[in-house]
């Protein structure tokens, strides 16, 4: 009896490789979460012929692969095993990526007689941290139901993109790639994001750190992972933004909002498409850089925050005084983020 190829053996869904860790390793399979697991290890075939001739040489799956992302084109073909006598339907699709990028593929491998399965609503993104922005293909506010903006690259504030999230399954985590990262750190995390027709969607949301910022992909895994609930901390987080109190996470070396823990102020200037805008005054970021320095800050107790004036650039293009009290951001994590609470003292 002939041995079945792995190949055979597999559910055929779509299967997301990425190609940002130089690895082309696996990170989703029909939409339930893999973690970066290889081709081997998925399951498929190493090496294929693109011709039942077995004079043909044989061509690796990671090269072709390989070949796709580099060229952004995709590939649709019969292929064939070392043996020349089992067939599959090939197809890598590269996934669209803001800046020139591919940061991952969509591969579908299976009989030619089995239906392909609709693609995955995925996109690729590039976060560029010393500027403070993201860079996001049109496919990523389709994702959002934002069907209106029809740049091929949208430019999105750092903190706008991630105030979008109601909920990061690996929060603290997150952050840490994100504001204190290493260059091999890598991470993948669920979040919960509200369409723009206000049902709940749930994505994954797969990080490599790539100085100065980190490379993404995400992908619309809301038929394979049930959205979760809001936690009680989100919860007691918008009854604070009730009675006016704002919670932000601030990044001090880096002079910026990270983003905010309550809903975002409609006063508050957190939505730019332009790196030079600076949210926290140039001026007040040295005034918050030495209050965290202070040996108080690094003992300080929830009841006992340091507190500094800052300057937050409003939707009308003026700066507003506010009083921040600053806190060490929860755990030990080394990020140096910190939180910031703030009451607007005006409603002019």
């Amino acid at each position: 009896m002939s041995r079945r190829s792995s190949t055979q053996d597999r559910v055929a869904e779509w299967t997301i490789v990425e190609t940002m860790t130089g690895k082309n390793t696996v990170v989703s399979v029909g939409g339930h979460k893999r973690e970066w697991v290889s081709l081997r290890r998925a399951g498929f075939a190493q090496r294929v012929r693109l011709t039942a001739n077995r004079d043909q040489p044989p061509l690796e799956l990671e090269r072709l692969i390989e070949r796709c992302a580099t060229t952004r084109n995709p590939l649709d073909a019969e292929v064939y095993s070392l043996e020349g006598r089992i067939s599959w339907r090939l197809i890598i699709e590269p996934v669209p990526t803001a800046g020139g990028r591919c940061n991952a593929v969509q591969l579908w491998l299976a009989a030619k007689d089995v239906p392909v399965k609709p693609r995955r609503s995925i996109a690729g993104l590039v976060w560029d941290f010393e500027r403070q922005i993201c860079l996001q293909p049109f496919e990523s506010t389709v994702m959002s139901g934002r069907e209106g903006l029809w740049e091929d690259t949208e430019e999105v504030s750092l903190s706008r993109l991630l105030s979008l999230g109601e909920r990061y399954d690996e929060f603290i985590e997150t952050l840490q790639l994100l504001f204190a990262s290493d260059p091999s750190q890598r991470i993948q995390t669920h979040v919960t994001v509200p369409h723009a027709y206000k049902e709940l969607m749930r994505w994954q949301v797969n990080l490599v750190a790539a100085r100065p910022g980190a490379l993404v992909v995400w992908e619309d895994v809301t038929d394979a992972v049930p959205v979760e609930p809001p936690t009680l901390q989100q919860i007691g987080l918008h009854t604070a933004h009730l009675t006016g109190v704002n919670v932000v996470v601030i990044a001090p070396a880096h002079g910026t909002l990270a983003m905010f823990l309550t809903p975002p102020p409609e006063w508050v200037q957190h939505i730019y498409r332009s790196a030079d805008v600076h949210v926290i005054h140039q001026d007040d970021v040295e005034a918050i850089q030495k209050a965290v320095a202070d040996e108080r800050f690094a003992a300080a107790a929830t009841d006992q925050p340091v507190s500094t004036d800052v300057r937050l650039l409003t939707t009308d293009g003026t700066y507003e005084r506010v009083t921040m009290d600053l806190l060490p951001f929860p755990g030990e994590i080394g990020t140096g983020l910190v939180v910031g609470y703030f009451v607007r003292s005006t409603t002019a």
